[in-house]
């Protein structure tokens, strides 16, 4: 599709396909979760080699001793998979400084976006972007240096002494298989936009060309949508407008890791989901049951449609869960587009992760979508079968 830029300070762009032929109306969970492995956090991309490449948080992982941020490789469906550590990642140990996210995998490289808090708990200040030519053997800072844990600087940092610490805690939108379902030739970055309820609640997007993911020049952030399906954009930080809105009372007072979704484009349908959580009912993490949103629309900055909402959030049969930090596995979707596979972690005897009881680990929920036909949309082109949730 053509690129159509403003020659001013905004540039206008028309770029992504906003037709999809269907309509979500409902989502339906399987009974069944699978458990395995320990930690948290999960982010994922469908890499160039066929397996999916997962970040974990505070946690051993499916063995080894407890790291602070890991990367594991999974190979496999979602019902028997083999998770693989990678040696090349360098290791941190339990710092409580870098937590890792948002990963993609692009042309056989992985790019990896780090979070830095200045202590333990506290909220993310900033971010580190690194990246891998060898899907995971050896890893590298942005400026092509090897990889370290050296303390935050300007010189080190990606997105640094950003007003509100926007851009700290990153999710990156995935496009299929090493991101060839791509059409537009840039990268997407969501965040929340600050740390606060009324501000971590707003979900800001960035761009970049796939081609100058290590330049932070070339990135750009959204500002508002315009009347054609397309967007306005911005190079500058302090323009940037939210994308969506969450509801408010979900941002937890001791722990602010809320609203920090995962997205991917459905490629069959045409259309993008998202998955995001709200984890501070209360005011405090993980003292009651937390928030469940999925989500559609038709570009990546929406409008974004609800299709289901769970304010008790809870394993099948488990009034005593408390799940989190949900994640759609973008290898983990049918080839028909109408279920995916929703990973997520149990933190049910929070205070206590790496007790005997607790289900601090990789947990996986099939959820299947009910559609039906979008009387708005009309093509020759035969549609996906309508589905009811059954």
């Amino acid at each position: 599709m053509p690129l159509i830029f403003a020659p001013l300070f905004l540039a206008a762009v028309t770029i992504t396909t906003a037709s999809a032929e269907v309509r979500v109306t409902g989502v339906l969970f399987d009974p069944h979760v699978s458990r395995s492995g320990h930690g948290d956090n999960w982010h994922m991309t469908w890499a160039s080699d066929d397996a999916q490449y997962t970040v974990l948080g505070d946690g051993m992982g499916w063995g080894g001793p407890e790291y602070n941020t890991r990367i594991w490789r999974l190979r496999g469906d979602a019902a028997n998979f083999e998770p693989e550590d990678l040696p090349g990642y360098p290791e941190i140990g339990r710092a409580h400084r870098w937590y890792g996210y948002g990963i993609v995998s692009i042309k056989g490289t992985l790019y990896h976006f780090i979070s830095h808090t200045p202590q333990m708990l506290a909220p993310f200040n900033g971010s580190r972007l690194v990246f891998s030519e060898d899907l995971g053997q050896s890893w590298q800072m942005s400026d092509g240096t090897p990889m370290t844990w050296a303390p935050a600087t300007p010189e080190n940092m990606f997105f640094w002494d950003v007003r509100d610490s926007a851009f700290a805690h990153i999710s990156i939108l995935q496009f299929g298989r090493d991101y060839e379902d791509n059409v537009d030739g840039y990268l997407y970055l969501y965040a929340p936009n600050s740390q606060s309820d009324e501000r971590m609640r707003q979900l800001v997007l960035a761009r970049v060309p796939v081609g100058h993911i290590r330049d932070r020049e070339f990135y750009e952030f959204f500002v508002r949508a315009d009347d054609q399906g397309g967007a306005e954009w911005s190079a500058s930080i302090e323009d940037r407008q939210p994308v969506h809105i969450f509801p408010d009372g979900w941002v937890a007072e001791d722990l602010r890791y809320s609203w920090h979704p995962s997205v991917v484009y459905n490629k069959a349908l045409n259309l993008y989901m998202m998955a995001a959580g709200g984890t501070g009912r209360g005011g405090v993490f993980a003292k009651l049951p937390m928030y469940l949103g999925i989500y559609t629309a038709p570009n990546p900055w929406g409008p974004w449609t609800q299709v289901h909402e769970d304010e008790a959030w809870l394993a099948p049969g488990d009034p005593g869960s408390r799940l989190y930090e949900p994640v759609i596995a973008p290898k983990w979707i049918a080839e028909d587009g109408l279920s995916f596979h929703l990973v997520f972690s149990d933190v049910k005897n929070w205070g206590d992760p790496w007790g005997d009881e607790v289900n601090y680990q990789f947990c996986v929920q099939k959820v299947t979508l009910a559609v039906e036909q979008d009387p708005a949309q009309s093509s020759g082109r035969k549609r996906p079968r309508c589905l009811r949730c059954r």
